[in-house]
């Protein structure tokens, strides 16, 4: 399982530890379900079963809400074959149909996955600030979608029927996407903190933050070795690179014309930090799903380190700044400080 993904990697092992204890595992009935299965199940089992709109029909929590007994009459009306309704519409109330663009962060109980990775059993915190677990999950394909971006520059791409919250009048009123206008207020939950659990510690965490800063495989092909670029002036950084890398190998120091060149040879890391998802390249630089996988204190770790390389303080107006021509680095960036409570602003230069 090395070459899958962080995520792919605790749900397979999950599942067979579900299959050693149990016989059986409710992740991988929930995977059939949604891929493969097509048996048709009567009205009632519709209705009533929590897998299907049990949960809403007849919910065990009464705030809630409860289906609307006139709706649970039409659809046992309409599914019944011997009424010959072949094409019908339903419609629902807010938040029905909603869809995200795939790439969209979500804070869960593994963490920050994307939301194409998010599958029926994990849990995601609710607008009403309750933690539930995710029931199903559907891949609607290609659709038109809305992109909004506050002033602050957090962004949300989905169908443009899918709704936020948003402030009007001083109410907290729900709005569709494609309902916004310039000027509207956007509600923003900070301080989720919802973590996961990826086994990644706090040292390799800090030491990926740094590579992905300024750092480098020796080669595209088959690389073996890490190297991070250090001013020649910075010696007291330097030792503690030094000492940082030392943890996973033999790090030496090489000197260049331009700069100093921390150097760790070492093709087991480098096949390692692959599996992270850990990317070269200025455009291609994100957050691994190791790290958003995991603890609170461990995505601090690595949120020290990229700091320590591309982060500064302004003098003028006593700012805490990180640049980056990664996108999708800077959008996690984001949602991880937003994650913990921390709201900043993201603009372009």
């Amino acid at each position: 399982m090395k070459h899958f993904s962080p995520r792919a990697q605790e749900m397979a092992w999950e599942i067979l530890c579900d299959w050693r204890d149990q016989g059986n595992s409710p992740i991988l009935d929930g995977i059939w379900q949604i891929d493969f299965e097509r048996e048709p199940v009567s009205i009632e089992q519709f209705l009533e079963d929590d897998y299907y709109m049990g949960r809403i029909c007849n919910p065990k929590d009464e705030d809630q809400g409860r289906l609307y007994p006139v709706w649970k009459e039409d659809l046992k009306y309409v599914c019944d074959p011997r009424n010959g309704i072949i094409e019908w519409a339903l419609t629902g109330a807010i938040g029905t149909g909603k869809c995200l663009v795939r790439g969209s962060l979500v804070p869960t109980d593994n963490g920050l996955l994307k939301i194409e990775d998010v599958l029926a059993g994990s849990t995601v915190r609710t607008h009403t600030g309750k933690d539930e677990p995710v029931t199903q999950h559907h891949d609607i394909g290609i659709h038109e979608t809305t992109r909004i971006k506050t002033k602050f520059g957090y962004e949300l791409e989905g169908r443009p029927d899918h709704q936020i919250i948003i402030l009007k009048d001083g109410e907290m009123v729900w709005s569709k996407l494609s309902d916004l206008k310039d000027g509207d207020v956007a509600v923003l939950e900070r301080g989720t903190n919802l973590w996961g659990s990826y086994d990644l510690g706090v040292d390799e965490a800090e030491a990926i933050g740094v590579f992905i800063g300024d750092g480098n495989f020796d080669r595209k092909e088959n690389p073996r070795s890490v190297y991070i670029s250090v001013g020649k002036s910075e010696d007291e950084y330097t030792d503690f690179l030094l000492d940082l890398f030392g943890k996973f190998g033999n790090a030496r120091l090489c000197e260049t014309r331009t700069c100093n060149r921390l150097v760790v040879s070492k093709k087991e890391l480098v096949e390692r930090w692959k599996t992270y998802g850990v990317y070269t390249g200025s455009k291609n630089k994100v957050i691994p799903d190791a790290v958003l996988q995991s603890e609170a204190e461990v995505v601090c770790a690595f949120l020290r380190g990229l700091f320590d390389t591309d982060g500064t303080v302004s003098q003028k107006e006593g700012n805490i700044e990180f640049a980056t021509v990664s996108e999708n680095l800077a959008y996690g960036v984001q949602v991880c400080l937003l994650n913990l409570g921390i709201s900043c602003s993201r603009t372009f230069k």
